[in-house]
């Protein structure tokens, strides 16, 4: 396996793709890492599927009528004059305040969750005692101790809120980063099985790109981010007879613009990047209309930015991405054989050496019998391996024990 490790760190696909390689690779495949994989991605989506029954059963039954009272009471506070004979908020009253929507009370599910979060944090130590330093190379592991952290925030919160009767500040927020963490992380364990995992690093591959040249991205965005709130600061009320003759009744909140504050800029600026340009009611409209203070350098700069951004960059992402996901395509089998290699590597740290040596046993010697149909368990192991995805070159078929007993059987009836 050592051997085999260094050709996938130094690429030589050529050589993975060796009949003997492969061979060797398909029967660990068939002997433990189908079912080590299996149970793995089982056993977080069992894990995914409670904490998202948790999260939108406590929503429903909890978050909803405590945001619902809470909009109500502040209206009532505010501007109790607005409930009067008002039939919107005496429904909002009847959802908030009806008192037969029971609270969340699966105290079971609660404490399966906890369970879980115990396994996975002996899993993360487990992998620390068995990569090292090297644990700390990889950024999915510093996701994985996030999600722990952030679930078990939010279970821990959720009890403190059950206990008084209350909603804090942060329960919520933390089930929301972990449930996104959850299902994110899924894509991880989706690698060793064939076509599912060659789209899983082609996503991840893509998602480097992104992370690569952000700093580029950063740039333009905060060149422009800059800029707009200078020129779109506000809107103004234009010195002309005409335009008050149009607009008889003036509202003072329509000279307000998104690009009030440094922050509100910005996240105009990166949504007018991937498309949302509302040209007519921020700029088209306010130019026709004499509203902008600097309308000549307002016009060249957003044409700039119209170049820019929305064309020019969002190509170059999309041109970059495309790129990968050609060069993973044309290498899909190479890649495969690479990420069983890895994934081998990392089941065989975890494993006692024990049982290891009992493997390794079982996997010292076997035959190849090209012309053999192949057992149905054979069929599913080599499926889930490679997804359709066919090998570089043809590596005969891997039999069973029980198929090379009907061989010898076949073989002594023609003697």
């Amino acid at each position: 396996m050592r051997a085999m490790k260094v050709m996938a760190s130094l690429g030589c696909s050529e050589l993975l793709a060796h009949p003997v390689c492969t061979a060797f690779l398909e029967r660990k495949w068939i002997t433990y890492g189908m079912y080590c994989s299996g149970l793995i991605m089982v056993s977080n989506l069992v894990f995914v599927a409670l904490l998202s029954y948790v999260m939108m059963s406590a929503v429903e039954t909890d978050l909803r009528p405590h945001l619902l009272q809470k909009s109500y009471n502040n209206v009532q506070f505010h501007s109790p004059e607005t409930l009067i004979n008002n039939t919107a908020f005496a429904d909002l009253y009847e959802r908030a305040f009806n008192h037969g929507i029971p609270t969340f009370r699966d105290n079971a599910s609660l404490m399966i969750l906890g369970l879980a979060l115990v396994v996975i944090f002996f899993k993360e130590l487990a992998e620390l005692r068995s990569e090292g330093y090297r644990y700390f190379l990889a950024w999915m592991n510093y996701m994985e101790l996030l999600l722990f952290l952030t679930c078990g925030g939010f279970v821990y919160c959720f009890y403190q809120d059950d206990r008084e009767k209350t909603i804090g500040p942060y329960t919520y927020q933390l089930g929301a980063v972990a449930i996104f963490l959850a299902w994110f992380n899924l894509l991880r364990f989706c690698r060793p099985f064939g076509t599912f995992g060659i789209y899983s690093f082609m996503f991840f591959c893509t998602f480097k790109t992104l992370i690569q040249v952000s700093f580029f991205f950063f740039l333009l965005t905060a060149a422009f981010t800059a800029t707009f709130s200078t020129l779109f600061q506000s809107h103004i009320f234009p010195n002309s007879t005409a335009f008050y003759r149009r607009h008889p009744e003036l509202d003072a909140t329509s000279i307000r613009t998104s690009h009030e504050s440094v922050t509100n800029s910005a996240l105009r600026i990166g949504a007018m990047t991937v498309g949302d340009l509302e040209s007519l009611d921020n700029f088209i409209y306010p130019l026709m209309e004499g509203m902008l203070e600097y309308p000549l350098l307002s016009f060249i700069f957003y044409a700039i930015f119209l170049m820019l951004m929305p064309i020019l960059l969002n190509n170059l992402l999309t041109g970059l991405a495309i790129g990968d996901m050609a060069a993973i395509q044309a290498n899909a089998a190479s890649l495969r054989l690479e990420m069983q290699v890895y994934l081998h590597e990392s089941l065989e740290k975890l494993f006692p050496s024990r049982l290891l040596k009992k493997f390794q046993k079982q996997n010292m010697s076997h035959r190849v019998y090209p012309g053999v149909r192949v057992s149905f368990r054979t069929w599913i192991a080599r499926w889930l391996q490679s997804g359709g995805i066919r090998q570089p070159t043809v590596t005969g078929n891997i039999t069973e024990p029980e198929e090379r007993e009907a061989l010898s059987r076949t073989s002594d009836r023609e003697d």
